[in-house]
């Protein structure tokens, strides 16, 4: 329903304005009397009577008109129309009554049942507020889709901003601040519409069959969309089709000048590059000087929005946007295209707003909300994080997905018709007419100009997006010349019948959104992201949040790795050794494009088939190592060790060691290592604090010790044998009740389960904070889904409804030590760790839970539930890659599959009273479904297909591992939605733990000069460190992530307090791909970071130090978090 309040003020409706107003009741309530007595009269929930759900405009008090209706859903003209009036003749009574009386006929029109209120309410005066409600039940309801939604629009735009209107004596303006949306209000109000399968995946909606008045402008626009993985590897797809439709193009837009083509992944052009000849490339650099080839991605690949940590996502920006200004010239990409990734990221949008990218076309959103915003004419609208200013104007398109039956308008029975080079329409069994070669001398173009009329309809503007082409299309010329002809043969018909009042041309994406952004159209403002994906039916891609998460694992290794070579590799600019160091630097470039080749949509989730699969594998591993024998080099030059080797590959002759810290935070942090004998640290003959345990599994001991670490500093340890401190695994399976504690916390355990969780009475908390379930571990079986698919797949989730605890036999041990406490809680495929540490480091502060899994049972996902009485009310909140966090809602209309979302850092829970944030050190799929639940998805095996197009299940599973940091807070104000500066600085050290590497070199050596000599101050963090050696050169990212404390502040900083010989270095601030500079930045200038803001800098090493010792630490800079 939405609802028109009709007036403002006092509510006059009479041509006079006095003081002695009608309704002075009313008028002397405040806004919440206003609101209850609203609520109680209409029935409707009155959020705030200043909302923008009240619809008004306001008008000078010197007027003497001050009532006015706005936002029913008229055309927009007329809307526009109606404002002029108003302000034209607002002050001539008797215009105004003559306007009064055809707005009312207007209405009438429209809204035959509810115009009687409507009327009384201009021409009839009453008395009481009663009346006053009873005028303002004027309403009408929205058809969407051929349905009455009426609670749709009353509800979204509930938390919707104020439409302020800002005037003066002369003019008439609107101000900046749209009218905003929630995704998350959006997902709750959708109606559920769950579509028959044929409808719901052909044309998930046809939407209103109304033709776009006056001329039509169609840009066609021909892409090609080719995936590095998933049905093949990426050198196959590249060696039999990517090259040879790369070939086919540049070729047939150099012959053709009225042509144009997009493109999206950078990962194939680089090769093609590499290997074509001179004058291919020549070709290509002059059609992207005319701007007839496109890039459409700032990107290495077309990423995953659910997946990629920030790091990773951040990466992938810099590697493609510095080869495309490196080997294209082409500094910066304008326009983005996510054709394919399986949910929209906000977290993502913020990313590539920071690398100039204003403006996207987006595919894949839950279909009931496309049909909503089409409905609606809102498929173009602004999207951005709620807290920050950098929205992108976005275009989403209305259909399933981009391939050419989908794209030209609702019917895709007609528009297969036109995909010229598909030999039929029947895949997939549907029935499809063959598609046809035109009549040259009667052509039956009329059908396609009628399916582009009535896409065109959805949208504002007279402007329609028509995409040409598919999966690899155009790998022969033969496809070319047949597609492109014979649109051109289109084209010259519409302009040889002008009548049509169609207009059509080939385009890129810049051209189309360079004409369809109007800044004249009031567009609405979204914040949020779109996530979980859903295509058809009740079926949600929230599966593959989990699907084979070992090699997201390896993922994870492989990201902290490149950090730690891309740290080491910098101390070169320092130490003058850049030029022997340009073997490390080929070899680091190239596992950065390997990681950055994993975040693609078909790569981190899993999705692609097995054999492909195990080909990322190997690529990881082999990265992996890689990237540790760079990391071993650099530590043998400039630190004089022999026979590195990184923690994996320690053996018995490896008793001396060397921890690297990859944060720019000095730190206490405990670790731990795997050896063959039970021994002890020291440093330089000092002892530090450690503690061996014998472990369960195997004849090793696990090692473990705390160091107090510098900012990215090195930390050099030896071992010696020892025997007194270790601590053995006590069996206490038959304890009826087993405690486990330190200073802040403790846990209670029975029959090898953790019954409650408390924080100690020392903290003067006493009372029970956290409790869990007796099974932790659950399954869900799979539904049937009849005829079309068995089971779950690689992408879907589906379940029945019941949870199945894990009924394997668990035996129980604990271990008490000087540095850790833990619980094990062991079966023959499953592994519970509880560990509290004792430090007055961060890690003190929270409680790990390690889960070691092999889970071998079929048609089951296996998940992680924690229990607490932590009164959420339903809500929830996750990360978005790990830029900014959203508040998520159980939505009972949905089932759980719908209900599950992403996380690529945190969840947490809060009330009035406590806050459980969950660090995960990998991504998952979370929901809440319970009262003070929070469901983390582990792992699943379904061997059938979720008919999705991979035609295979997921059965290669591996023992894999999941570790949780686990902090409880207090205090903390639930109306806030970002974590503290503590869970912040938890989540960098989980994210990004110190490296540890062996040696048997017993000599004394230097530790490594760092670039810094201070930490940022608290707050800032240095999320990407990208070196280039040839440039002496390297990008800093600094991130001020969201928190509860000072949000509307700004952190300053000077480079002269954090650069070791600052005077030595040029400071850039540059977009995040470090291809366009924005200023010199001076080092003793106080560089500020706002609230949640990244910013990127790039330093360039300029003259040779004489000053070898490291500056004394700023003491202001390293206070604590």
């Amino acid at each position: 329903m939405e609802q028109c309040l009709i007036g403002q003020g006092n509510f006059m409706f009479s041509s006079q304005v006095t003081n002695n107003v009608t309704f002075h009741q009313y008028v002397a309530m405040n806004l919440e009397q206003r609101k209850l007595a609203l609520n109680e009269t209409l029935g409707y929930n009155v959020v705030s009577i200043n909302s923008s759900n009240t619809m008004r405009v306001l008008f000078p008090r010197q007027r003497d008109f001050v009532i006015i209706i706005l936002r029913c859903r008229l055309p927009i003209a007329w809307r526009r129309w109606l404002r002029w009036l108003f302000v034209k003749f607002s002050s001539r009574r008797s215009l105004v009554r003559l306007f009064i009386l055809l707005f009312a006929f207007i209405i009438y029109i429209n809204f035959k049942n509810d115009f009687v209120s409507f009327f009384s309410t201009f021409f009839g005066l009453s008395n009481d507020v009663a009346q006053l409600a009873d005028a303002l039940k004027f309403h009408h309801s929205l058809v969407l889709a051929g349905q009455k939604y009426s609670d749709f629009y009353n509800n979204a735009l509930s938390e919707s901003e104020e439409h302020r209107w800002r005037y003066d004596y002369c003019s008439f303006q609107r101000s900046p601040p749209l009218q905003t949306f929630t995704t998350k209000n959006l997902l709750e109000n959708l109606p559920n519409l769950y579509h028959p399968f044929f409808k719901g995946y052909t044309d998930s909606w046809k939407g209103p069959r109304k033709k776009a008045k006056g001329p039509l402008e169609v840009y066609v626009v021909p892409f090609s969309h080719t995936d590095p993985t998933y049905l093949f590897t990426a050198d196959e797809y590249y060696r039999y089709k990517v090259k040879h439709i790369l070939n086919t193009v540049v070729k047939k837009l150099s012959q053709d000048n009225d042509t144009r083509f997009i493109w999206s992944e950078i990962t194939f052009l680089r090769r093609w590059f590499q290997q074509a000849e001179a004058s291919s490339r020549s070709q290509l650099l002059k059609l992207i000087q005319s701007r007839r080839f496109e890039i459409v991605n700032d990107g290495h690949v077309m990423q995953d929005e659910a997946l990629v940590s920030l790091y990773s996502s951040i990466l992938n920006v810099i590697e493609g946007s510095q080869w495309l200004s490196t080997a294209l010239g082409l500094h910066s990409v304008n326009v983005s295209w996510s054709a394919d990734s399986f949910g929209l990221s906000v977290g993502l949008q913020y990313i590539h707003r920071l690398n100039l990218v204003r403006r996207q076309l987006v595919q894949r959103a839950d279909y009931r909300l496309k049909e909503v915003l089409a409905s609606n004419k809102q498929l173009e609208f602004y999207w951005g994080f709620s807290w920050n200013s950098k929205s992108s104007f976005v275009s989403m398109a209305p259909y399933k997905q981009y391939s050419i039956p989908y794209s030209c308008g609702p019917d895709s029975l007609v528009c297969c018709r036109y995909d010229f080079w598909r030999e039929s329409c029947n895949s997939f069994a549907w029935p499809w007419e063959k598609v046809f070669d035109p009549d040259p001398e009667n052509p039956d173009y009329l059908p396609l100009v009628e399916q582009w009329r009535m896409k065109a309809g959805l949208f504002n503007t007279k402007h329609l997006l028509v995409l040409l082409g598919d999966d690899f299309r155009y790998n022969t010329e033969n496809k070319w010349d047949r597609q492109i002809n014979n649109y051109r043969k289109i084209f010259q018909f519409l302009r040889r019948n002008r009548h049509l009042g169609v207009n059509a041309r080939f385009s890129t994406l810049s051209e189309y959104f360079a004409n369809a952004e109007n800044p004249s159209i009031d567009y609405i403002n979204i914040t949020g992201d779109f996530h979980p994906y859903i295509d058809r039916w009740n079926e949600y891609w929230s599966g593959f949040y989990s699907t084979r998460p070992w090699l997201k694992y390896f993922g994870k290794a492989l990201e902290r790795v490149v950090k730690g070579a891309d740290l080491l590799l910098s101390y070169c600019l320092l130490q003058q050794r850049c030029a022997h160091e340009r073997i490390n630097s080929t070899a680091l470039a190239k596992i950065r494009l390997i990681l950055a080749d994993f975040q693609h949509h078909d790569s981190i989730t899993g999705t692609s088939r097995q054999f492909v699969i195990n080909d990322l594998y190997k690529r990881l591993k082999h990265a992996l190592r890689l990237g540790n024998q760079i990391i071993i080099s650099l530590l043998e030059v400039f630190m004089n060790l022999k026979d590195a080797v990184v923690e994996e590959d320690i053996s018995s002759k490896h008793h001396f060691f060397i921890l690297l810290n990859i944060l720019n935070l000095p730190m206490n942090y405990i670790s731990s290592m795997q050896y063959f004998h039970p021994m002890r640290f020291s440093q330089f003959d000092k002892a530090v604090s450690s503690q061996s345990v014998k472990n369960l599994h195997n004849e090793k001991f696990s090692l473990w010790f705390e160091t107090k670490l510098s900012l990215f500093g090195t930390y050099n340890l030896s071992l010696t044998a020892n025997s007194t401190n270790t601590v053995k695994p006590l069996n206490v399976k038959n304890r009826v009740m087993t405690v486990l504690q330190n200073s802040k916390y403790l846990l209670t355990f029975s029959k090898c389960t953790v019954t409650s969780f408390q924080l100690r009475p020392s903290n003067g908390l006493s009372s029970a904070m956290f409790s869990t379930s007796t099974s932790l571990l659950n399954t869900y079986s799979s539904v049937p889904l009849k005829w079309i698919s068995n089971k779950s797949g690689a992408y879907i989730f589906l379940h029945a409804g019941k949870k199945t605890a894990i009924q394997d036999t668990f035996s129980c041990s604990l271990i008490e030590g000087p540095l850790v406490s833990q619980y094990f809680s062991t079966s023959t495929n499953l592994n519970l760790t509880w560990t509290l540490f004792h430090t007055t480091g961060p890690q003190g502060e929270i409680v790990q839970l390690q889960v070691d899994f092999f889970h071998t049972v079929l048609d089951t996902d296996l998940v992680l539930i924690l229990n607490t009485p932590i009164k959420n009310q339903g809500v929830f909140f996750t990360d978005s890659l790990g830029v900014g966090f959203i508040e998520r809602r159980w939505n009972s209309k949905t089932s759980l599959p719908g209900n599950v979302y992403p996380i690529t850092e945190r969840v947490f829970i809060q009330d009035n009273h406590v806050r459980m944030t969950v660090h995960s050190a990998q991504p998952h799929g979370v929901t809440s479904s319970e009262e003070g639940e929070i469901l983390i998805m582990l792992d699943r095996k379904h061997p059938l297909d979720d008919w999705r197009g991979l035609d295979e299940g997921v059965v290669d599973n591996k023992p894999s591992s999941a570790k949780f940091w686990i902090l409880i807070e207090k205090g903390i104000d639930s109306g806030r939605q970002y974590p503290t500066q503590l869970s912040n600085l938890l989540s960098l050290l989980l994210m990004n733990p110190p490296l540890l590497l062996g040696h048997i070199s017993n000599k004394s050596f230097k530790e490594p000069q760092s670039v810094f000599t201070n930490p940022f101050p608290p707050g800032i963090s240095l999320i990407a460190f990208h070196s280039d050696i040839a440039k002496k050169s390297s990008l800093l990212v600094l991130h001020r992530p969201t928190t509860n404390s000072c949000w509307n502040s700004t952190i300053y900083f000077k480079y002269s307090e954090i650069l070791h010989s600052p005077s030595l270095f040029n400071i850039e601030q540059t977009n995040l791909g470090g291809t366009v500079v924005f200023r010199k930045v001076p080092v003793a200038e106080h560089v500020g970071i706002r609230f949640g803001d990244v910013l990127t800098f790039r330093i360039t090493f300029i003259g040779k130090s004489n000053d070898t010792s490291a500056k004394q630490p700023n003491n202001l800079a390293l206070q604590p978090f």
